[in-house]
């Protein structure tokens, strides 16, 4: 599977700290996803370097975790992502959220969720014959 970060956000000051942060120790954001609610937002990254980024984050007391999401490859064209989907996409399998991003080599796009179960998600995807990243 692959790794996300997450970082609690007290307000937008807070992301540009944050992303100073990740850009002066080099670690680049490949997708990124804000959800908020008027007193706090939840910043949703994947980095380059997840340990790297958790790692410096609370060493600046930011408070911030990795967890493993799929993240299903995908050509660019339209009705790839309900192809995926409806392969093992159920009812059985809660998606808590989403967020895609495309990827600069190869121009394939990725599509990154979060299941209440994963790991049967996981393998559901897999027996589906779906394209994971890990």
């Amino acid at each position: 599977m692959a790794e996300q970060v997450s970082v609690f956000l007290e307000d937008t000051e807070h992301l540009l700290s944050i992303l100073k942060i990740l850009k002066e120790n080099n670690i680049d954001i490949r997708a990124l996803s804000i959800s908020e609610s008027k007193k706090h937002g939840i910043l949703r990254m994947v980095p380059d370097d997840c340990d790297a980024a958790v790692k410096k984050l609370k060493e600046l007391d930011y408070t911030a975790l990795k967890s493993k999401v799929l993240a299903i490859e995908m050509p660019d064209s339209p009705g790839a992502l309900y192809d995926r989907l409806q392969k093992f996409l159920s009812g059985e399998f809660i998606m808590e959220y989403a967020y895609s991003y495309m990827e600069k080599a190869g121009g394939k796009v990725i599509f990154v969720c979060k299941f209440e179960n994963s790991e049967g998600a996981e393998k559901a995807a897999r027996a589906a014959g779906l394209s994971l990243k890990d």
